[in-house]
């Protein structure tokens, strides 16, 4: 009855014509934040956006006016799955956050310049517009697919098993009867089955450690090339095997996933992200950019001559026993330090004592006193003899 009187009065007709209309004008302002004409004289009242908590201790920790807040709100509120954007022209923006076209453009890049949203280019009708996402969102993604995963995986091509199955193997051991004649307490093969269980959980937690720290660097590098990680686990795991084998280190990693991306704008295509996983694997890309880059060698290590540390090249003084390396060529010097070095900590403290305590008495900001530097150096002197540093 109450559907008929609807129809009858004409209001859900009225109701699907403002919706077409509606539609056809976001369609005309798709991604377009640069188009001059306004989707919305004004809100409509059914449009609402959800303010978090989180939300508000971000604009704390960055310093967001509440304009700037809404906007980042609205973008979160299209973007909250992890997977859509914000397609809004700027005018939407501009209602929700009480100011101008061009502070809209401002506000928006401040909040990229922050790393809090970020920015894709799609192409349609020909022409290429910008949508945006929150960061937040994406990470929410990926710590829900990861939380989601099984706890038990197949062997993989190493052979190697999950460790939470040498975990439950584990607890298995654990919780045999001790009073069973074949797994007593006393008895080898219980031992040996503990033993080995917790060697092998050891072993598979350090290399899932290692595959989620590589796994995590690569997605970090590939937010940075594309804008976004849109590529699940399972890819990027895959990237980072290809990328040992092939023995890159960080910064040759870095140098191809640039390359690459370089590479895939310049063919101008319709989905970046979809070509960039295309060829990132590909074997003629790969030989391509190891012909056209080759590795650069390690600069060598600069050992002390005292203590035997390695130093990066260019160090001032050795990391471990400060050893001045403007004296690594005078033996004398050398010798001296190295006397200096096999001293126990209580020598080595209480030499440091007496050592200050005749440049407190003759300080070497008196420079012009040639009697006190006379009277210093052979106090100094007196300190080595007496602690074997010189003869």
């Amino acid at each position: 009855m109450k559907v008929r009187v609807l129809l009858e009065n004409g209001v859900i007709q009225q109701f699907l014509k403002w919706k077409v209309s509606v539609m056809n004008k976001l369609e005309n302002e798709f991604t377009n934040l640069d188009f001059e004409e306004d989707v919305y004289d004004e809100l409509p009242d059914f449009c609402y956006v959800q303010l978090q908590g989180w939300m508000v201790k971000i604009a704390r920790k960055y310093d967001l006016a509440l304009n700037e807040l809404m906007i980042y709100a609205v973008i979160h509120s299209f973007s909250q799955d992890g997977v859509s954007v914000f397609r809004g022209s700027r005018d939407y923006l501009r209602l929700w956050a009480f100011c101008g076209r061009t502070s809209v453009f401002e506000k928006v890049k401040k909040l990229m310049d922050l790393k809090l949203i970020g920015r894709e280019y799609v192409k349609y009708k020909g022409k290429e517009f910008p949508t945006f996402f929150t960061y937040a969102s994406r990470n929410a993604l990926k710590q829900t697919v990861t939380s989601s995963k099984k706890t038990v995986q197949k062997l993989n091509s190493n052979g190697e098993i999950n460790p939470s199955e040498f975990k439950n193997r584990t607890e298995s051991v654990q919780n045999l009867n001790s009073n069973s004649s074949e797994f007593g307490p006393n008895n080898n093969l219980n031992n040996n089955l503990k033993k080995a269980a917790a060697q092998e959980e050891s072993k598979a937690t350090t290399i899932g450690a290692k595959e989620s720290a590589a796994a995590a660097f690569l997605t970090s590098k590939i937010k940075e090339v594309l804008g976004c990680n849109p590529y699940p686990e399972k890819f990027i795991l895959e990237m980072s095997e290809r990328f040992e084998t092939e023995g890159f280190d960080e910064g040759r990693v870095v140098d191809y996933l640039e390359a690459v991306t370089e590479k895939v704008k310049a063919k101008n295509p319709d989905s970046i992200h979809a070509l960039f996983r295309k060829i990132v694997l590909a074997d003629d890309v790969i030989a391509d950019f190891v012909l056209k880059h080759p590795a650069k060698e390690k600069p060598k290590a600069l050992v002390c001559p005292v203590c035997g540390c390695e130093n990066h090249q260019g160090s001032q003084s050795c990391r471990d026993c400060e050893f001045d390396f403007a004296y690594r060529f005078e033996s004398r010097e050398i010798e001296k330090a190295k006397r200096i070095y096999a001293l126990s900590p209580a020598e080595k403290q209480t030499r440091d004592e007496e050592i200050r305590m005749v440049l407190d008495q003759f300080p070497i900001t008196e420079f012009w006193n040639m009697e006190n530097i006379q009277k210093r150096n052979m106090c100094l002197e007196d300190i080595d003899r007496k602690y074997k540093v010189i003869a």
